[in-house]
């Protein structure tokens, strides 16, 4: 590049008197010349061709994500900067938390670890499955290549049906992440030019590595400094409760608050705040007391059964979950070979969630407006009721799942779900008391039937920075009996667990000081 450069300076007046010779052991450049004003014209030259250079070249960077997961920014970045070559997928929402399904990894096309319609896998093989109307062959992966450049070779697998029209085995491609093989979402391969722009996350070190230019890195630079940001927090005060109906409650705790002087203290959410269809009536609370205010309220007129009062602490646009209550088993099906004369049944048992579970996914807004996605279900056996033929038992839930908007600190009630319990009793002689008139007489008969409704109270309390989340420790600290003569108590407390158990009674006996 220097030679040519020297070659167009003055017309090329100057290359017979400069010589440039590459030293490649020491990579560097020799010029030599009898005019020291070719010198000088040949360093300023290398300085304008190095700088070219340095603005055209691409190498890797590495940069330490602080608040956000390495598989979502290089997701949205490759979405903006190389959508050709897309080789993360965001982590799925509390994919870590138990019973959600796990993230499957998956290339070619249609294909993965394991089969596919032609397609070559991740870091393994295209396998032998049926993908499609024909089964992708048995590929491989040259891990022998440059970096990056790891194509899936043609697998040896032979098509299984006449209606296939896709090739054998693995579709070749390569990757532009240099740690797997080809990857591309729609058509089995990845960019193949090597010399292209790269975004690979490293999960271990919750880190990016770029591979770029330094144009491209300064706008990688910018995006980041947008997308890793610390995200709030929001703590939901949820109160899940039962009430018993009544006379004064006949119908519904809705008509209840919005009739009398509760009418002025909860009113309902005004302004278009609210989004979506809700089961029974939504309210909003005033004050940071909506829900503790409701539940007193109602316990001066009718019975009020609590069944939960979580508080939980999420990140923004994070799903929360809480469950309380245990895994019923139930009979799914049986089975009995009609081959073998006493032949064994065979069951298929399955486990069902009941008890409280709640489900709460914030998201806050810039000017404090939280909504959020309520999924609430309370189930529970049903020991009036049994599967006709089947000895399994009957289940019944009240679920409610809605969106809601609501500003930081008011209190959101969702109700209106209204269950009848009626049972019946008849007690007394045996056979004499099932006589008509004459029963009556001889025995005790009990018709009851009780209506409650299921009250969710969600109040959320978003968190803007540590201050908040002192004060709202503080305020979970004072609302325990004592709290703060716990430390004074554990201290002064004795050790356990000592090395000799017996010294303590050899010091009593007085055989050891």
């Amino acid at each position: 590049a220097m030679q040519d450069a020297l070659r167009g300076q003055g017309g090329g007046a100057l290359s017979g008197v400069v010589r440039v010779v590459p030293m490649q052991r020491i990579n560097a450049v020799l010029v030599v010349s009898s005019q020291r004003s070719a010198i000088e014209q040949a360093r300023r030259v290398f300085a304008l061709v190095e700088r070219s250079r340095r603005q055209t070249v691409r190498s890797w960077s590495v940069y330490f994500l602080q608040n956000s997961r390495s598989n979502d920014i290089a997701y949205v970045l490759q979405q903006a900067f190389t959508p050709r070559n897309v080789t993360s997928q965001p982590t799925p929402a509390g994919a870590t938390g138990p019973g959600r399904t796990t993230r499957q990894l998956s290339g070619g096309n249609q294909g993965g670890i394991g089969g596919g319609t032609g397609g070559g896998g991740l870091g393994g093989s295209g396998g032998t499955g049926s993908g499609g109307a024909g089964s992708g062959g048995i590929g491989g992966v040259n891990l022998g290549s440059p970096p990056g450049l790891g194509s899936a070779a043609p697998g040896q697998g032979a098509a299984l049906t006449t209606l296939s029209e896709q090739p054998q085995g693995g579709a070749s491609g390569q990757s532009a992440n240099p740690l797997l093989g080809g990857l591309d979402p729609t058509s089995g391969g990845g960019d193949s030019n090597p010399d292209t722009m790269r975004i690979v996350p490293n999960p271990q070190n919750n880190a990016l590595l770029v591979y770029a230019t330094p144009q491209e890195r300064d706008a990688v630079e910018a995006t980041l400094r947008r997308l890793d940001i610390l995200p709030l927090q929001v703590r939901i005060d949820a109160v899940i409760a039962e009430v018993t109906l009544n006379d004064n409650l006949r119908f519904g705790t809705q008509f209840f608050f919005r009739s009398g002087e509760f009418n002025n203290l909860l009113t309902t959410v005004a302004g278009g705040a609210l989004a979506g269809a809700f089961p029974g009536f939504v309210f909003a609370g005033r004050g940071l007391n909506g829900a503790p205010v409701a539940i007193t309220a109602l316990q001066a007129v009718t019975e009020v059964r609590v069944l939960s009062s979580p508080q939980l602490m999420v990140l923004d646009n994070e799903p929360a979950r809480l469950q309380v209550g245990s895994l019923v088993p139930y009979l799914t099906q049986s089975a009995q070979s009609t081959l073998t004369a006493g032949a064994p049944i065979v069951s298929s048992v399955s486990y069902r969630e009941t008890g409280v579970i709640m489900e709460v996914t914030p998201r806050v807004n810039s000017g404090g407006l939280v909504t959020l996605d309520i999924a609430q279900e309370v189930s529970d056996v049903d020991p009036t009721q049994t599967t006709v033929g089947i000895n399994s038992p009957t289940f019944s839930q009240r679920v409610v799942r809605s969106r809601v908007a609501v500003q930081d600190g008011q209190t959101i009630g969702l109700a209106g779900l209204i269950r009848d319990n009626t049972s019946r009793g008849n007690q007394g002689i045996p056979y004499l008391r099932n006589i008509p008139l004459l029963g009556a007489l001889l025995g005790n008969q009990n018709n009851t039937r009780q209506r409650t409704e299921l009250l969710v109270l969600i109040t959320p309390r978003v968190i803007h920075d540590q201050r908040d989340a002192r004060a709202l420790t503080e305020d979970l600290r004072n609302g325990v009996f004592n709290a703060a003569l716990v430390p004074q108590q554990l201290n002064s407390l004795s050790p356990t667990g000592l090395a000799d158990p017996q010294a303590r009674i050899r010091r009593r006996l007085g055989l050891e000081r």
